[in-house]
């Protein structure tokens, strides 16, 4: 059992949550009035005269909230054939599946009811800032009268910037922090693999003779991960933060935002699972620089035995990669998956990550 280290840091009247052995415990308030859920579920509420030092507070109990545990999948490795680019063939493929989150709306659960109407309320207003700057423009070419509502758009975003964000506060004990700062850094060197997809469709092959001996085919598409602060955001701590062809996750402590079109959603930390499996990828070339690590050569067309079909005069060999393959899901529809070139890297992410859940689940 670790040695409890209370961090405090001013960022200001916003939110404040407490993870620790007992719970998880959040705040919010400004001055003369503060909402507190404890760890145990209580909720209180204090009420004072700011400088007297006259208060009241009243506290009512709540039930525990259900703990919610990953199932363990079996490590499954199955050969895919990339088809960025090409066509759809339905005599080729079987149904294409299109692997992306759910509606927004479906990540709106009451515990985030205030914080996720703060955030929802500072893309309004940024959005609106944005369109009021336009103006300048329309002003340096055409209209004068809008340079007072460019004027206006520019002291809005300012203010947005210097007092809108939401600040959020962790406090953390010993062994939470150090898993979670592991598991941080296991991220931040994913970031170095030379290439990660976003497996954005997926369809089962019909032919596999005449596809490398490929199962299924996918459609990948350029993604990028980095570990950092939303700008919407003000916090003691760094995320990692995934950004997907339309949705963005970023992974708080005790929580994972969504954000997709300037609204958000979030979900509970545990009710979310991260799946890593190793994949065999049929590449259409050699990569030159490349930090996968490569299995094998594929003919193209191929004998029910995986040798070379002599049929052909034409039938050349591609090159076939071991990927890590990482899957996100969660009840309320959280579905996005992607693959690292470095499988290594994949690895030990997945050994911090499920480091940092055991000991997140037992709060």
């Amino acid at each position: 059992m670790g040695v409890r280290i209370r961090k405090s840091f001013n960022l200001g009247n916003g939110f404040r949550v407490t993870l620790s052995k007992s719970g998880i415990g959040y705040s919010w308030g400004v001055p003369g009035h503060r909402i507190t859920k404890t760890a145990k579920g209580s909720i209180k509420k204090s009420y004072s005269i700011p400088g007297t030092g006259i208060g009241y507070v009243t506290e009512s109990s709540s039930s525990s909230e259900r703990k919610y545990f990953s199932k363990k999948k079996k490590t499954v490795v199955i050969p895919q054939k990339t088809v960025t680019g090409k066509t759809y063939d339905a005599n080729e493929y079987g149904q294409m599946h299109t692997i992306e989150s759910s509606d927004i709306n479906n990540f709106k659960p009451v515990e985030y009811k205030k914080f996720l109407c703060h955030l929802n309320f500072l893309f309004f207003c940024h959005r609106l800032t944005n369109i009021m700057i336009v103006f300048i423009i329309i002003y340096l070419l055409y209209a004068k009268d809008c340079l007072i509502i460019s004027c206006i758009g520019f002291g809005i975003k300012i203010l947005l910037l210097l007092f809108g964000r939401i600040k959020i506060e962790y406090e953390l004990d010993s062994e939470l922090n150090s898993t979670f700062k592991e598991y941080v850094t296991a991220w931040k060197h994913l970031t170095k693999a030379h290439y990660i997809y976003q497996i954005v469709q997926m369809a089962s092959i019909k032919n596999l003779k005449n596809n490398a001996g490929a199962k299924n085919a996918i459609e990948k598409k350029d993604m990028k991960i980095k570990i950092g602060i939303p700008w919407y955001i003000k916090s003691n701590l760094k995320f990692p933060i995934l950004k997907f062809r339309k949705e963005t996750l970023i992974l708080l402590p005790d929580k994972v935002l969504l954000v997709h079109k300037w609204h958000a959603g979030a979900v509970n930390q545990k009710k979310v699972n991260f799946s890593f499996n190793d994949a065999k990828i049929i590449e259409e070339r050699i990569h030159k620089s490349s930090d996968s690590e490569l299995i094998q050569y594929q003919w193209l067309y191929v004998n029910k035995d995986g040798t070379r079909d002599k049929r052909f005069v034409s039938n050349k060999q591609f090159p076939v990669y071991k990927y890590g393959k990482i899957d996100i899901s969660s009840p309320e529809g959280i579905n996005e998956s992607f693959i690292v070139s470095n499988n290594k890297l994949s690895s030990k992410l997945s050994d911090s990550y499920k480091k940092y859940k055991n000991d997140f689940s037992m709060l």
